[in-house]
């Protein structure tokens, strides 16, 4: 991941050292593991894999210590970027120093590691899905295919960000991607008043955890809902396409503030990948079909990807 959003690159594919990435999905894990645990065993009794957690969670605060610092000198340095800052932690630092904002350092470095944990895995995992998905449809990747050439043009990457908006049908396979395999089907939300919902009687401060995943695979909100069909989103809303029966990125107050980015991430990725390469195998060590793991994230099992120059 490159942590432009943070003015520094991360440029893990090339680091030869530890990387945030290996820490950040350690956290996953655990979260997961922690979220469904009947009890909050590690308040007493700490086993390795807690211990590993805490030495994740250090190198994770310190790493984000060190992009507020260099964030703060490269401002000190150059005040223009107070009034106009050049990334998304700049701007949280001349928020966070405006009329000595109540928006405390803490709160800064958490929204920071908000990000990375919401951007990083979630990202990676829809586009692996969106490839292994449009791989088993030979049609919709030849109309990708025929999409690119026709936007892009001889070039071998986007070279403006409006042709990203005109990649109609990507963002129709992205869509449709999610709605089978979202990267986050599970969305944890707390009541703030004494509520029923469907006739369920939900007390104050009761938390739930929703299963957004299942009204997105109901024929009642999606024809053939199991079937992977982009096309379903190049039409206008109709009755049998309900499309806030899916919900990739949350809703209400807490919708994901970073969905655009990452439909915009992905369509990079894809064009690059397309424009560029055949994808000459994908499959698993075993074999077998690719089977899903929630971590936290729902990501794709042994996913293995070969390409070849196009």
């Amino acid at each position: 991941m490159g942590a432009r959003p943070f003015g520094t690159d991360i440029n893990t594919s090339e680091s030869e050292g530890p990387v945030v990435q290996g820490n950040l999905g350690d956290i996953f894990r655990m979260l997961q593991k922690r979220l469904f645990a009947p009890l909050p065993y590690w308040h007493w009794i700490k086993q390795a894999e807690d211990h590993r957690l805490d030495e994740n969670n250090r190198i994770v605060s310190e790493s984000v210590q060190e992009f507020i610092r260099l964030a703060r000198d490269r401002m000190n340095n150059s005040p223009a970027l107070f009034d106009q800052p050049s990334n998304l932690l700049e701007a949280m630092i001349a928020a966070r120093d405006e009329n000595e904002s109540i928006f405390l350092d803490s709160e800064l470095a958490g929204n920071i590691v908000t990000l990375l944990l919401a951007g990083e895995n979630t990202t990676a995992h829809s586009l692996a899905w969106f490839i292994y998905l449009a791989h088993q449809s030979p049609d919709v990747l030849l109309r990708i295919r025929e999409e690119v050439d026709r936007i892009i043009g001889k070039d071998a990457v986007s070279t403006r960000h409006e042709q990203l908006g005109e990649l109609d049908f990507i963002e129709a396979c992205i869509n449709e991607s999610m709605r089978l395999r979202p990267s986050a089907p599970l969305v944890g939300v707390e009541a703030n008043h004494d509520t029923v919902v469907a006739d369920v009687a939900i007390p104050k401060g009761t938390m739930i955890l929703l299963l957004t995943r299942v009204g997105a695979l109901k024929e009642m909100h999606f024809a053939n809902p199991c079937a992977f069909r982009p096309d379903r989103w190049m039409t206008s809303v109709s009755e049998s396409i309900h499309r806030k029966a899916c919900m990739p990125f949350g809703a209400g107050p807490r919708l994901c503030p970073g969905r655009f980015l990452a439909i915009e991430e992905m369509k990079m990725v894809i064009t690059i990948l397309v424009k560029n390469f055949d994808i000459s195998a994908l499959d698993t060590p075993d074999g077998k079909s690719v089977q899903k793991r929630l971590t936290f994230t729902m990501a794709p099992v042994g996913l293995q990807l070969k390409l070849r120059r196009r």
